[in-house]
């Protein structure tokens, strides 16, 4: 089987001051509802010429994109907490994900990076929702991809 289910994926906030390969102190973040996707993406380059009449492609500069994190808010939640103090701070943190995909080693498909807490929102909805939390991060480096060995 080459898949693997989205349940079961945690994320972790660390500290703003090792790299993220470096650090020791990761805090789970409590009721994720959705990761969202991220990754880099390159902006593309058009290059015309009136004697050709072709556009010819090239990648310009990259963006290692933006996570926007959907919660359940919990406020006694450490990781919560966490992306509290992070969002009123100039500073990058450091993230990780462990998706649920551990292989034979039990070490899971893990991707480590430092990003900026840009926004978090609060949504209260109707009566029939819980409130919840739109946590905008923005990559802030090159992500750190450690593959589960199966």
């Amino acid at each position: 089987m080459g898949y693997h289910t989205a349940s079961g994926t945690k994320m972790f906030i660390g500290g703003k001051t090792a790299t993220p390969s470096a650090e020791t102190t990761w805090t789970e973040i409590g009721e994720v509802v959705d990761i969202g996707e991220y990754g880099r993406t390159y902006n593309k380059i058009e290059v015309k010429s009136l004697s050709t009449r072709g556009v010819r492609k090239a990648k310009g500069s990259f963006d290692d994109g933006m996570i926007t994190l959907k919660l359940h808010a919990d406020d006694p939640d450490a990781g919560q907490a966490a992306l509290v103090t992070a969002l009123d701070d100039d500073a990058a943190y450091n993230f990780k994900i462990e998706e649920n995909d551990e292989g034979a080693t039990g070490h899971p498909t893990t991707t480590k990076f430092k990003a900026l807490v840009m926004k978090m929102p609060k949504a209260i909805g109707s009566g029939d929702n819980v409130v919840d939390y739109t946590v905008s991060i923005e990559i802030n480096s090159g992500s750190i991809v450690v593959t589960a060995a199966s």
